[in-house]
């Protein structure tokens, strides 16, 4: 039984195994550059879901950071005061009805 290389040899003129192999040669280098592309693209799909999964990782880590720090996130109204306070003294620049200690004083 012949070989593949045999087979190959005996199909006819050098011209058409010539055109034969350079169409071969095409289809590969096309088959390489879709490749290359592809590996090219998975890279940068990989590149910026790297990036996304840091920026959320880092949003968490602040977000985590923000509740240790400041129990009191600007979306939440604040507790409301133990006790009562007159509109007078919940003035901005009324600073004189807040004692050393920082206790509101209440009516």
């Amino acid at each position: 039984m012949p070989s593949e290389k045999e087979k190959y040899c005996n199909k006819g003129s050098t011209e058409k195994k010539l055109h034969t192999t350079k169409q071969m040669l095409d289809l590969f280098a096309r088959s390489l550059e879709l490749h290359r592309n592809e590996g090219h693209l998975l890279q940068q799909n990989q590149q910026k879901y790297n990036m996304l999964v840091n920026e959320i990782n880092m949003i968490c880590a602040q977000s985590a950071f923000l509740r240790i720090s400041a129990p009191l996130s600007p979306l939440r109204p604040p507790p409301p005061p133990s006790h009562t306070v007159s509109p007078l003294h919940s003035l901005p620049g009324n600073c004189e009805s807040i004692p050393a200690g920082g206790d509101l004083v209440g009516d």
